[in-house]
């Protein structure tokens, strides 16, 4: 085997060498880690929201007028709802939120842009506290 820096001649083959692969594999799960704590700690806390309205089952739309990073929903009733965070797509991927039930959403990036939202045959009381934030 000859050595020729990364790579390695192997049987007339060039290949990578081991130790560098294991090298760059460690490299990119630490740069990752740290990518993900600059965004936790890049999250602050900016107030809170409160939010109560009824939906229907026609598909409501709710923009909050302040990015939030994270909330709580909590379905009143008298029907269950479906929801979706920031993609319409989703609505009805989810098992609805039964009456009494609360739904917490917080992620990796939790900036909730947009809430879609919709009863199953009648319609349902909501409550949402949510807080806000930003990134710096």
């Amino acid at each position: 085997m000859a050595d020729q820096g990364m790579q390695v001649f192997d049987e007339g083959r060039r290949v990578v060498r081991p130790d560098i692969v294991q090298f760059l594999a460690q490299a990119a799960q630490t740069a990752q880690l740290v990518k993900m704590r600059k965004l936790e700690e890049s999250k602050i806390p900016t107030g809170t929201d409160s939010v109560a309205f009824t939906v229907t089952t026609l598909p409501v739309v709710y923009k909050p007028g302040f990015l939030w990073i994270s909330f709580v929903l909590v379905n009143d009733g008298p029907d269950s709802l479906y929801l979706a965070v920031n993609d319409q797509k989703e609505l009805f991927k989810n098992t609805p939120l039964n009456i009494t039930e609360s739904y917490t959403y917080t992620g990796v990036y939790p900036i909730v842009e947009r809430l879609y939202l919709q009863s199953v045959t009648t319609t349902a009381a909501i409550r949402i506290q949510a807080k806000r934030g930003e990134w710096r």
